[in-house]
């Protein structure tokens, strides 16, 4: 395993997402004008990239989950347990999005197993906890973009 995967990489239809710039991104047609949210790079179990290995697309999770040490290094598979350590997405924006507030690892960690233990389904809308994983985010905007747009200056926070 010592070349450069081509990714085919999945995309997440939200209401808040552009028609227009993930398609334009990609060079792909949006006939149907549905919204294209995120697009989505890496091995997350909800919709893993497939990469082209050996002449054909496989998952990039099985991909990993088959080669860890070979794809992640030793010291990164084994730190995270065969797992690739992070999900990049490129966003795009058209509406405001709800607020987000995402657990710290800990938190993650107890909230997975709480709803697993009460057997709710990964895919149930009462479900708060997806994965037993915390979720840091950086943000690097390719275009003009507003964040935390109507909440009080940090002065009168603090």
């Amino acid at each position: 395993m010592k070349t450069i995967g081509i990714l085919r990489n999945t995309t997440q239809h939200y209401a808040w997402g552009s028609s227009e710039s993930i398609p334009k991104l990609l060079g792909k047609d949006n006939p149907s004008g549905q919204p294209w949210a995120e697009l989505w790079m890496g091995a997350h179990p909800k919709a893993p990239s497939l990469v082209n290995f050996e002449g054909r697309w496989v998952s990039l999770k099985d991909l990993i989950e088959q080669h860890p040490q070979e794809i992640l290094g030793r010291r990164t598979a084994a730190r995270f347990k065969n797992t690739l350590p992070y999900l990049f997405k490129v966003l795009a924006i058209a509406k405001p999005l709800s607020i987000q507030a995402h657990p710290n690892l800990q938190q993650a960690r107890e909230g997975f197993a709480r709803e697993n233990r009460q057997r709710i389904p990964l895919d149930a809308s009462q479900r708060n906890f997806k994965d037993d994983n915390h979720k840091p985010e950086c943000i690097c905007a390719m275009s003009k973009f507003y964040a935390l747009c109507g909440f009080r200056n940090i002065n009168d926070i603090v």
